[in-house]
């Protein structure tokens, strides 16, 4: 739990590479738009990576940043999207931001490569924004584009009741968890300010993620209630439909995504592979000193960070050596 939460603190020198970033707003059809900060290395490149943050995050959540800055030092563009309604873009849509919604990445990777002129583009996902990267992997996977780079995903929750059952635990966790929501809250409000007549009665008054899934998510998705959208939306039961190359990085000891979700990702062959640490928290992989790395030294302490930049780094073949934890 330690790592977690030391590993969600700002980072020296993260605003300052943030503010230099390019904003894009992306039409996502005719009730939403996104926006988008693009950060581009120093050289030309044609190859661009799309991060999208966990639960009620955004382009500014650390981790993102964090990881773009690697990929730009390596040479690869960095696409840091915000999901609809997140990052304060309540203005931008009159849809509701849930776990399974594939459309805004799909859309913001098509505007990388139409309107950026990008020829390949990697999709990456934490946490919940892992859940809908590879949601959009199984979408692409019967025809995956000719610009589909790596699939690579850091401790997606792709099971929405475990880690619903996790935040409900214990003192920790439930404050965890009220930090989500408050998250979660300030999106619906946000869309209300801007005049989207959402009934957020009650808001306030909500504890957990759970009950906000139950008022809130799960109605104005489309779901029955909260169960139905753990159920429909957890890819944890439609992992075999993905066909296209595809990584996770987990970590044993993670403690609001449970590890049994992978267990058997370890054992059967697919398009899926498994990078699996026995520490390393929630989005977090903190290491006492930077790793040699297999691609060259790594940038900082941040593991994880360093192995999804290798990985994209390595092409479309087999995943390189990966440097242990």
């Amino acid at each position: 739990m330690r790592s977690t939460l030391v590993g969600a603190l700002p980072r020296a020198g993260a605003s300052a590479f943030a503010s230099r970033a390019e904003r894009r707003i992306v039409p996502i059809g005719e009730r939403t738009s996104v926006r988008v900060e693009l950060d581009r290395p120093s050289q030309r490149t044609r190859e661009a990576v799309l991060l999208l943050h966990g639960l009620a995050g955004s382009s500014e959540s650390s981790y993102v940043v964090g990881t773009a800055r690697k990929a730009v030092a390596r040479g690869i563009a960095a696409a840091r999207m915000n999901a609809r309604g997140c990052g304060g873009t309540g203005a931008l849509t009159k849809e509701t931001y849930h776990g399974d919604e594939t459309d805004d990445p799909l859309g913001v990777a098509r505007f990388l490569v139409e309107q950026e002129g990008f020829e390949r583009v990697h999709l990456v996902g934490f946490s919940v924004g892992g859940n809908q990267i590879l949601a959009l992997a199984a979408r692409l996977s019967p025809a995956p584009p000719p610009w589909l780079g790596r699939t690579v995903t850091l401790c997606p929750c792709i099971d929405f009741e475990a880690s619903a059952r996790e935040l409900e635990r214990d003192a920790v966790r439930r404050a965890i968890g009220r930090v989500f929501v408050r998250r979660l809250a300030a999106v619906l409000k946000d869309r209300v300010r801007a005049g989207d007549p959402v009934d957020i009665s009650g808001i306030d008054r909500i504890r957990s993620v759970r009950a906000f899934d139950e008022r809130f998510t799960a109605p104005l998705s489309g779901f029955a209630d909260a169960a139905d959208y753990y159920r429909r939306a957890s890819m944890v039961h439609r992992l075999e439909e993905i066909r296209v190359p595809t990584w996770i990085l987990a970590a044993r000891d993670d403690p609001l995504v449970p590890f049994d979700a992978f267990e058997h990702l370890e054992t059967e062959a697919g398009a899926i592979r498994l990078l699996a640490s026995e520490y390393g928290g929630h989005v977090a992989f903190l290491a006492r000193a930077p790793s040699p790395g297999p691609l060259g030294p790594d940038l900082d302490r941040r593991w994880a960070e360093n192995r999804i930049v290798d990985l994209l780094r390595s092409g479309c073949g087999e995943a390189p050596p990966v440097a242990s934890w």
